[in-house]
């Protein structure tokens, strides 16, 4: 690799480049790339005038760009701004965080045929530990993007969820490949206690629950057109993609 002048990042105020006073700041640490020999100087003996230097050929490479150690950055990099500047060393990278992470989400935001709704929800603390903002929420036959819970009570489960969308075509790929499984809602028959036979989506294995007369059940995965109850009165509804096998 050729020699590469030292880059310091500085930031500056105004026209005359007067320093800015900025707060703390995040870089990508590159490794060490080659420069020009230059001197480090150490000092041996603060009440003499004796010092040491070291001829060096190499400076560690920080940046706001992403790049692998030795090399610089590309069209292909991370970044860790918002609009990207000229790149110092290599080529200044297509993605921004911008695009990576609210592209996306802005453009659903402002999307006429989209809205942001407020609703009322009961979820389980196993569940609520395990959710993340952009989760994908079903709600009235539709998909929507989770972009917040409020006011959970860790007593009952209630909270208020902040929901976006209906996610527009094409904008959620299929997470799954194979064939899909599903989460099952089971409906006991009026009279008597039913069996729900299925086969589980990830082992393969039989499995069964029982629900109660006028009770309602539930299946977290099975696989598609493997669940049978065993009494007349009892009904099932598919419910949501849980995976594949």
């Amino acid at each position: 690799m050729a020699d590469n002048k030292l880059y310091i990042p500085t930031f500056i105020s105004d026209d005359k480049f007067n320093p800015a006073r900025v707060q703390p700041r995040v870089f990508y640490y590159n490794g060490l790339i080659n420069a020009p020999d230059y001197e480090f100087y150490h000092w041996t003996n603060p009440n003499g005038f004796t010092s040491t230097f070291s001829t060096l050929d190499e400076i560690p490479y920080f940046d706001h760009y992403s790049a692998e150690t030795g090399s610089l950055p590309n069209s292909g990099s991370n970044s860790l701004l918002f609009y990207n500047e000229v790149a110092s060393y290599g080529t200044t990278p297509s993605n921004t965080l911008f695009s990576q992470y609210w592209d996306t989400y802005i453009e659903l935001l402002y999307n006429p045929r989209t809205r942001l709704i407020a609703a009322d929800a009961v979820i389980p603390l196993a569940d609520y530990f395990e959710i993340e903002l952009n989760d994908i929420v079903e709600w009235r036959g539709n998909l929507y993007h989770l972009r917040a819970v409020n006011d959970y009570s860790f007593t009952d489960g209630t909270c208020n969820l902040q929901l976006l969308g209906p996610i527009i075509p094409d904008a959620l790929q299929d997470p799954f490949e194979g064939n899909p499984c599903y989460s099952y809602d089971l409906y006991g028959d009026g009279e008597n206690a039913t069996i729900f036979n299925y086969i589980e989506c990830d082992s393969g294995a039989p499995k069964s629950v029982q629900v109660g007369a006028q009770q309602v059940g539930f299946i977290d995965c099975a696989r598609r057109g493997t669940v049978v109850g065993n009494t007349q009165g009892s009904s099932i509804v598919e419910s949501t993609l849980c995976g594949s096998y």
